[in-house]
């Protein structure tokens, strides 16, 4: 049997003789909708090797990782090295051997964390490759679409996974999006990788979607939800799936976008 992964949005499936109908991360509520030119689906095992891989330092202990694919919707993953191991937040499309043999070089990886259903691209094969526990909320478990031991589900709004880091569940974007609170981050003052749960803007503000293709606005209790649980922490930077960051001031222009997006109603 054959894995599968969307061309789309880069979400793998399980092993199959056949590629899946379609793709319930794509036809998700009113999100997105499948391309006009019909669903394509990407053999994996062909694409491993396919694409190059690149590193960008961030700041000290945090690096981007970028793939130059046409597969997926061009998100990064950001490689944490801490004092007691090292984490991926979020995956870009494919994994492939460059980047399992950079990784190992700098020490390999204590865990993965995934925001939301968006990024899960073929998080299965990194779950095994590793062989490291894969960190998912658990009210995003129904769009979990292939099998793995390692995959763990937590629940509540919060998850230490070490003294300086923590997984929030704010919700939103999806039920279980989620953002990861660094606290020794931004050279002690904090950080927060945010996937696309909180998403740093063009302008240096940060907006809330329920879809961000259709500019679709989350409702209004969403985003208080998001303000108050983020109130509570200390970060000086934020750091977004795509191009843009914050890259000071980032708690003051979270709560100051919550404000900005409830009064424009």
């Amino acid at each position: 049997m054959t894995k599968y992964a969307c061309m789309s949005c880069g979400v793998q499936y399980k092993a199959s003789n056949t590629p899946p109908s379609h793709c319930i991360i794509c036809q998700y509520d009113d999100k997105y909708s499948a391309p006009e030119t019909g669903q394509a689906w990407v053999k994996l095992a062909q694409h491993r090797n396919k694409y190059n891989v690149t590193w960008q330092e961030l700041e000290d202990g945090l690096s981007k990782i970028s793939m130059d694919t046409d597969m997926g919707i061009g998100q990064h993953a950001h490689f944490l090295q801490t004092t007691n191991g090292n984490y991926l937040w979020d995956a870009i499309p494919l994994i492939n051997d460059q980047l399992i043999e950079d990784i190992n070089a700098k020490g390999g990886l204590k865990a993965i964390a995934i925001s939301h259903p968006d990024f899960y691209s073929n998080i299965a094969d990194w779950a095994t490759e590793f062989n490291v526990p894969v960190y998912i909320h658990h009210n995003d478990r129904e769009w979990f679409q292939d099998d793995d031991d390692n995959i763990l589900f937590w629940h509540g709004d919060t998850l230490r996974l070490e003294d300086d880091l923590t997984l929030i569940n704010c919700g939103g974007h999806f039920k279980g999006s989620s953002v990861m609170h660094w606290q020794q981050g931004a050279q002690g003052k904090g950080s927060v990788l945010a996937g696309d749960t909180i998403a740093p803007n063009s302008n240096k503000t940060a907006i809330f979607r329920h879809s961000y293709t259709r500019d679709i606005m989350l409702k209004p209790d969403q985003v208080k939800h998001i303000g108050k649980l983020m109130e509570h922490y200390k970060f000086d930077k934020l750091y977004g799936a795509f191009k843009f960051n914050i890259l000071s001031n980032a708690h003051n222009i979270v709560q100051q976008s919550v404000k900005q997006d409830l009064e424009s109603r």
